[in-house]
């Protein structure tokens, strides 16, 4: 259970990084925004900064998604082995 539990935590970081790196894509659509709204002629420039953020939020959404599922599948496993040991427990107390 313990490994089933440093799986987790190792999930959950992975995601907490990938909303860092959110944070970081929305920064960068701000800085964007701020120069074209100041009449900066950088359509090449606001062209090749849109296909990273929209691959960037792409590959995030994935991870987040797909290490949400993983948790969720680790800790159903973690609440069988909880209830079997509970089981156990209570069996070996009850001799």
């Amino acid at each position: 259970m313990l490994n089933e539990l440093d799986k987790l935590f190792d999930m959950l970081s992975e995601i907490e990084n990938k909303l860092t790196d959110l944070e970081r894509i929305n920064s960068m659509v701000i800085v964007t925004c701020d120069a074209c709204e100041n009449g900066n002629d950088i359509k090449y420039d606001v062209s090749n900064v849109m296909m990273l953020i929209e691959d960037q939020i792409d590959m995030v959404e994935e991870t987040i998604r797909s290490n949400v599922s993983k948790c969720n599948a680790l800790t159903r496993n973690i609440q069988e082995t909880i209830k079997k040991g509970d089981c156990q427990y209570g069996r070996t107390t009850n001799i």
